[in-house]
Protein backbone atom coordinates (compact mmCIF):
# COMPACT_ATOMS: atom_id res chain seq x y z
CA UNK A 1 0.00 0.00 0.00
CA UNK A 2 1.37 3.66 -0.76
CA UNK A 3 0.60 6.68 1.68
CA UNK A 4 0.93 10.04 1.68
CA UNK A 5 4.46 11.31 2.90
CA UNK A 6 4.51 12.66 6.29
CA UNK A 7 7.30 14.80 8.26
CA UNK A 8 7.81 17.09 5.68
CA UNK A 9 9.94 19.91 5.70
CA UNK A 10 9.71 22.97 4.94
CA UNK A 11 7.03 23.75 6.71
CA UNK A 12 6.09 27.48 7.88
CA UNK A 13 9.10 28.36 7.83
CA UNK A 14 11.29 31.45 5.65
CA UNK A 15 14.32 31.15 3.76
CA UNK A 16 15.80 33.52 1.10
CA UNK A 17 15.60 32.49 -2.33
CA UNK A 18 19.20 33.21 -3.32
CA UNK A 19 19.77 29.81 -0.90
CA UNK A 20 19.21 25.84 -1.87
CA UNK A 21 15.60 24.95 -0.30
CA UNK A 22 15.83 21.38 0.85
CA UNK A 23 12.79 19.74 0.74
CA UNK A 24 12.74 16.48 2.91
CA UNK A 25 9.55 13.90 3.94
CA UNK A 26 9.12 10.47 5.48
CA UNK A 27 8.22 7.95 2.73
CA UNK A 28 5.58 5.46 4.16
CA UNK A 29 4.03 2.01 2.86
CA UNK A 30 5.22 0.82 -0.20
CA UNK A 31 9.15 1.48 -1.38
CA UNK A 32 8.70 4.51 -3.32
CA UNK A 33 10.37 4.60 -7.17
CA UNK A 34 9.84 8.51 -7.72
CA UNK A 35 8.73 11.56 -6.75
CA UNK A 36 7.50 14.64 -7.69
CA UNK A 37 7.36 18.46 -6.39
CA UNK A 38 4.67 20.75 -7.21
CA UNK A 39 5.21 24.54 -6.12
CA UNK A 40 2.20 27.08 -6.37
CA UNK A 41 1.70 30.66 -4.95
CA UNK A 42 -0.39 30.14 -1.68
CA UNK A 43 -2.21 33.28 -2.77
CA UNK A 44 -3.86 31.99 -5.60
CA UNK A 45 -2.80 28.84 -6.34
CA UNK A 46 -0.77 30.01 -9.18
CA UNK A 47 1.58 27.12 -10.04
CA UNK A 48 5.36 28.41 -10.00
CA UNK A 49 7.63 25.80 -10.77
CA UNK A 50 7.11 21.83 -11.05
CA UNK A 51 10.42 19.48 -10.46
CA UNK A 52 8.55 16.58 -12.89
CA UNK A 53 8.86 13.12 -11.94
CA UNK A 54 11.78 12.02 -10.85
CA UNK A 55 13.64 7.98 -10.34
CA UNK A 56 14.73 8.22 -6.87
CA UNK A 57 14.82 6.36 -3.43
CA UNK A 58 16.15 9.46 -1.40
CA UNK A 59 13.10 11.04 0.25
CA UNK A 60 14.74 14.51 -0.71
CA UNK A 61 15.02 17.45 -3.22
CA UNK A 62 16.77 20.91 -3.23
CA UNK A 63 15.04 23.75 -4.93
CA UNK A 64 17.28 25.39 -7.10
CA UNK A 65 18.38 28.89 -5.97
CA UNK A 66 16.68 31.98 -7.54
CA UNK A 67 13.58 29.59 -8.80
CA UNK A 68 11.45 31.63 -6.39
CA UNK A 69 10.75 35.64 -5.26
CA UNK A 70 11.54 36.66 -1.87
CA UNK A 71 8.80 38.03 -0.78
CA UNK A 72 6.01 35.84 -1.58
CA UNK A 73 4.24 32.71 0.65
CA UNK A 74 4.28 29.60 -1.63
CA UNK A 75 2.45 26.06 -0.73
CA UNK A 76 3.57 22.50 -2.43
CA UNK A 77 3.00 19.05 -2.77
CA UNK A 78 4.80 16.55 -2.96
CA UNK A 79 3.60 13.22 -5.22
CA UNK A 80 5.60 9.47 -4.59
CA UNK A 81 5.07 6.79 -7.16
CA UNK A 82 5.77 3.25 -6.30
CA UNK A 83 6.93 0.21 -8.39
CA UNK A 84 3.70 -0.14 -10.28
CA UNK A 85 3.65 3.55 -11.23
CA UNK A 86 0.61 3.96 -8.41
CA UNK A 87 0.95 7.23 -6.95
CA UNK A 88 -0.19 9.79 -4.04
CA UNK A 89 0.01 13.63 -2.91
CA UNK A 90 0.72 14.67 0.24
CA UNK A 91 -1.07 17.15 2.24
CA UNK A 92 -0.03 21.25 1.14
CA UNK A 93 2.69 22.27 2.86
CA UNK A 94 3.18 26.61 2.81
CA UNK A 95 6.67 28.28 3.68
CA UNK A 96 7.55 31.84 2.42
CA UNK A 97 10.87 33.06 0.86
CA UNK A 98 12.36 36.40 2.16
CA UNK A 99 15.53 38.17 1.28
CA UNK A 100 18.78 37.79 3.62
CA UNK A 101 19.32 41.07 5.97
CA UNK A 102 21.51 43.55 4.77
CA UNK A 103 23.67 44.40 8.39
CA UNK A 104 26.54 46.07 8.21
CA UNK A 105 28.90 47.70 10.56
CA UNK A 106 30.22 51.48 9.80
CA UNK A 107 33.96 52.03 10.80
CA UNK A 108 37.19 53.51 9.37
CA UNK A 109 39.32 50.86 10.61
CA UNK A 110 40.40 51.80 13.82
CA UNK A 111 38.90 51.01 17.34
CA UNK A 112 40.05 54.42 19.19
CA UNK A 113 39.05 52.58 22.61
CA UNK A 114 40.17 50.09 24.72
CA UNK A 115 36.78 49.13 25.33
CA UNK A 116 34.81 48.31 21.95
CA UNK A 117 31.71 49.54 21.91
CA UNK A 118 30.44 48.61 18.18
CA UNK A 119 27.02 49.48 16.34
CA UNK A 120 25.48 47.93 13.46
CA UNK A 121 22.94 49.00 10.56
CA UNK A 122 20.08 46.55 9.35
CA UNK A 123 17.98 46.96 6.57
CA UNK A 124 16.45 43.94 4.51
CA UNK A 125 14.68 43.92 0.93
CA UNK A 126 10.98 43.62 1.96
CA UNK A 127 10.61 45.94 5.03
CA UNK A 128 10.59 43.03 7.17
CA UNK A 129 11.75 44.12 10.70
CA UNK A 130 15.04 42.87 13.48
CA UNK A 131 13.78 40.34 15.60
CA UNK A 132 17.00 39.97 17.53
CA UNK A 133 20.88 40.27 17.18
CA UNK A 134 24.48 39.85 18.88
CA UNK A 135 27.74 40.69 18.68
CA UNK A 136 30.85 38.50 18.10
CA UNK A 137 35.09 39.56 18.71
CA UNK A 138 37.41 37.56 17.33
CA UNK A 139 41.05 37.89 17.72
CA UNK A 140 42.85 37.74 14.40
CA UNK A 141 43.00 33.86 13.93
CA UNK A 142 39.11 34.12 14.22
CA UNK A 143 38.96 32.66 17.80
CA UNK A 144 36.18 33.89 19.12
CA UNK A 145 37.16 35.96 22.31
CA UNK A 146 33.69 37.26 23.28
CA UNK A 147 30.31 37.47 21.70
CA UNK A 148 26.67 38.88 23.15
CA UNK A 149 23.68 36.88 23.99
CA UNK A 150 21.22 37.53 21.15
CA UNK A 151 19.33 40.99 21.86
CA UNK A 152 16.02 41.75 21.73
CA UNK A 153 15.90 45.25 20.75
CA UNK A 154 16.09 48.15 17.85
CA UNK A 155 19.52 49.31 18.88
CA UNK A 156 22.07 47.40 17.34
CA UNK A 157 25.29 48.19 19.33
CA UNK A 158 26.85 46.30 22.32
CA UNK A 159 30.00 47.20 24.72
CA UNK A 160 32.43 44.08 24.77
CA UNK A 161 33.76 43.70 28.46
CA UNK A 162 37.24 42.50 26.50
CA UNK A 163 40.27 44.70 26.93
CA UNK A 164 41.66 45.54 23.65
CA UNK A 165 45.51 45.17 23.25
CA UNK A 166 46.77 48.65 21.32
CA UNK A 167 48.19 48.17 18.26
CA UNK A 168 46.38 44.57 17.60
CA UNK A 169 43.96 43.32 14.90
CA UNK A 170 40.48 42.42 15.90
CA UNK A 171 37.52 41.22 14.02
CA UNK A 172 33.92 42.23 15.25
CA UNK A 173 30.59 40.43 13.55
CA UNK A 174 27.28 41.54 13.94
CA UNK A 175 24.73 38.93 13.39
CA UNK A 176 21.10 39.78 13.19
CA UNK A 177 17.47 37.59 12.61
CA UNK A 178 14.57 39.02 10.82
CA UNK A 179 11.00 38.81 12.35
CA UNK A 180 10.60 36.00 9.42
CA UNK A 181 13.79 34.26 11.17
CA UNK A 182 16.03 35.15 7.84
CA UNK A 183 19.92 35.00 9.09
CA UNK A 184 22.24 37.99 7.81
CA UNK A 185 25.68 38.71 8.77
CA UNK A 186 28.06 41.87 8.44
CA UNK A 187 30.71 39.52 8.23
CA UNK A 188 33.89 39.40 10.52
CA UNK A 189 35.12 43.21 10.08
CA UNK A 190 38.78 43.57 10.57
CA UNK A 191 39.80 46.94 13.00
CA UNK A 192 43.21 48.12 14.85
CA UNK A 193 42.80 49.18 18.44
CA UNK A 194 44.55 52.17 18.07
CA UNK A 195 43.65 54.48 21.38
CA UNK A 196 45.55 56.35 24.02
CA UNK A 197 46.40 54.70 27.56
CA UNK A 198 44.12 56.67 30.13
CA UNK A 199 45.98 59.13 32.14
CA UNK A 200 43.71 59.54 34.35
CA UNK A 201 45.63 59.92 37.98
CA UNK A 202 44.36 59.11 41.50
CA UNK A 203 45.51 58.71 44.92
CA UNK A 204 48.85 60.15 44.04
CA UNK A 205 51.54 60.06 46.69
CA UNK A 206 54.88 61.16 47.28
CA UNK A 207 58.06 59.58 48.52
CA UNK A 208 61.28 61.56 49.26
CA UNK A 209 64.54 59.69 50.36
CA UNK A 210 66.79 61.46 52.67
CA UNK A 211 70.16 59.54 51.22
CA UNK A 212 68.72 59.90 47.56
CA UNK A 213 68.31 62.79 45.70
CA UNK A 214 64.68 62.22 43.97
CA UNK A 215 61.13 61.83 44.55
CA UNK A 216 59.22 59.10 43.59
CA UNK A 217 55.73 59.29 42.97
CA UNK A 218 53.36 56.68 42.79
CA UNK A 219 49.21 56.84 41.69
CA UNK A 220 46.13 54.64 40.41
CA UNK A 221 44.71 54.80 36.87
CA UNK A 222 40.91 54.21 36.48
CA UNK A 223 38.51 54.05 33.03
CA UNK A 224 35.70 55.07 33.49
CA UNK A 225 33.28 53.37 30.82
CA UNK A 226 29.85 54.79 30.13
CA UNK A 227 26.58 53.14 29.13
CA UNK A 228 23.69 54.44 26.95
CA UNK A 229 19.81 54.56 26.46
CA UNK A 230 17.63 55.09 23.85
CA UNK A 231 18.92 55.31 20.73
CA UNK A 232 22.27 56.61 20.58
CA UNK A 233 24.59 56.29 17.26
CA UNK A 234 28.15 56.72 16.72
CA UNK A 235 29.00 58.83 13.75
CA UNK A 236 31.69 57.00 11.19
CA UNK A 237 34.51 57.69 12.89
CA UNK A 238 33.44 56.80 16.37
CA UNK A 239 34.21 59.73 18.05
CA UNK A 240 31.15 61.69 18.19
CA UNK A 241 27.81 60.60 20.02
CA UNK A 242 24.51 61.58 18.72
CA UNK A 243 22.13 61.79 21.70
CA UNK A 244 19.08 63.79 20.42
CA UNK A 245 17.27 60.29 20.93
CA UNK A 246 19.19 58.88 23.73
CA UNK A 247 21.51 59.81 26.64
CA UNK A 248 24.63 58.27 27.88
CA UNK A 249 25.42 58.26 31.51
CA UNK A 250 28.33 57.49 33.80
CA UNK A 251 27.84 55.82 37.27
CA UNK A 252 30.07 53.52 38.78
CA UNK A 253 33.87 53.72 39.33
CA UNK A 254 34.46 56.57 40.78
CA UNK A 255 33.12 59.78 43.12
CA UNK A 256 33.35 63.73 43.26
CA UNK A 257 34.48 65.26 46.48
CA UNK A 258 34.89 68.99 46.72
CA UNK A 259 36.17 70.69 43.66
CA UNK A 260 35.74 69.35 40.43
CA UNK A 261 35.43 70.29 36.54
CA UNK A 262 33.27 69.17 33.49
CA UNK A 263 34.71 69.96 29.91
CA UNK A 264 32.37 68.73 26.96
CA UNK A 265 31.96 69.82 23.58
CA UNK A 266 28.50 69.90 21.48
CA UNK A 267 27.85 70.56 18.06
CA UNK A 268 23.88 71.66 17.31
CA UNK A 269 22.70 71.57 21.30
CA UNK A 270 19.03 71.28 21.57
CA UNK A 271 17.83 74.24 23.20
CA UNK A 272 15.95 74.21 26.79
CA UNK A 273 15.94 70.75 27.63
CA UNK A 274 18.08 69.00 30.36
CA UNK A 275 21.70 68.25 27.97
CA UNK A 276 24.03 67.33 31.28
CA UNK A 277 22.85 66.23 34.82
CA UNK A 278 25.24 65.44 37.52
CA UNK A 279 23.45 64.24 40.39
CA UNK A 280 24.79 63.31 43.53
CA UNK A 281 23.90 62.67 47.43
CA UNK A 282 24.28 66.35 48.24
CA UNK A 283 22.66 68.07 45.22
CA UNK A 284 21.76 68.17 41.37
CA UNK A 285 23.66 70.08 38.73
CA UNK A 286 21.99 70.26 35.54
CA UNK A 287 22.82 72.23 32.50
CA UNK A 288 20.38 73.50 29.88
CA UNK A 289 20.79 75.79 26.57
CA UNK A 290 18.33 78.19 25.76
CA UNK A 291 18.58 81.79 24.93
CA UNK A 292 22.13 81.52 22.83
CA UNK A 293 23.58 80.68 26.20
CA UNK A 294 24.06 77.64 28.53
CA UNK A 295 22.71 77.98 32.10
CA UNK A 296 23.68 75.52 34.81
CA UNK A 297 21.15 75.31 37.37
CA UNK A 298 22.12 73.06 40.85
CA UNK A 299 19.72 72.44 43.10
CA UNK A 300 20.14 72.03 47.21
CA UNK A 301 17.73 71.16 49.80
CA UNK A 302 15.38 72.62 47.57
CA UNK A 303 16.72 76.25 46.61
CA UNK A 304 18.21 76.35 42.99
CA UNK A 305 21.14 78.40 42.25
CA UNK A 306 21.53 79.83 38.41
CA UNK A 307 24.21 80.31 36.43
CA UNK A 308 24.52 81.53 33.08
CA UNK A 309 27.89 81.99 30.43
CA UNK A 310 27.91 85.06 27.79
CA UNK A 311 25.94 84.88 25.08
CA UNK A 312 27.63 82.82 22.51
CA UNK A 313 28.71 84.08 18.55
CA UNK A 314 26.87 83.11 16.07
CA UNK A 315 27.21 79.32 15.35
CA UNK A 316 25.70 76.87 12.34
CA UNK A 317 24.93 72.87 13.04
CA UNK A 318 28.29 71.88 12.72
CA UNK A 319 30.15 73.87 14.29
CA UNK A 320 31.85 72.91 17.68
CA UNK A 321 31.03 74.57 21.07
CA UNK A 322 33.40 74.23 24.10
CA UNK A 323 31.61 73.82 27.31
CA UNK A 324 33.32 73.85 30.67
CA UNK A 325 31.74 73.57 34.26
CA UNK A 326 33.35 73.91 37.47
CA UNK A 327 32.53 73.86 41.13
CA UNK A 328 35.29 75.55 43.03
CA UNK A 329 34.55 75.44 46.82
CA UNK A 330 30.71 76.98 46.94
CA UNK A 331 31.13 78.37 43.33
CA UNK A 332 29.73 77.53 40.42
CA UNK A 333 31.51 78.31 37.08
CA UNK A 334 30.34 77.86 33.69
CA UNK A 335 32.20 79.10 30.72
CA UNK A 336 31.88 78.28 26.99
CA UNK A 337 33.24 79.34 23.42
CA UNK A 338 32.68 78.62 20.01
CA UNK A 339 35.86 77.03 18.59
Amino acid sequence: MILKPTNISPNNLSYPSSAPIEVTWANNGDTMMAFEINIEKNSDGTQVFNSTKISSYTPKYTIPVNTLTDGVEYRFTIKVFNNVDASVVSDYKVFRCSSKPTVTIPNDGFIRNQVATISATYSQSEGVGLKCYKFILYDEFDNILEQSNYIYNSNLIYTFAYKLNDNATYKFECVAISDLDVLGSSGAIPLIADYIPPQVKFNLGAQSFTDKPYVRLEWTTVRIVGETTGITLYDVQNNKLDVTQGSVFFDEGFTLNGNFSLRLWFENPSTNVDLIEVAGTNGTIVIRFYDNKFHAFKNIAGITIHVATNTLLPFTATDKIFLCLEQIGKNLNLTSEVI
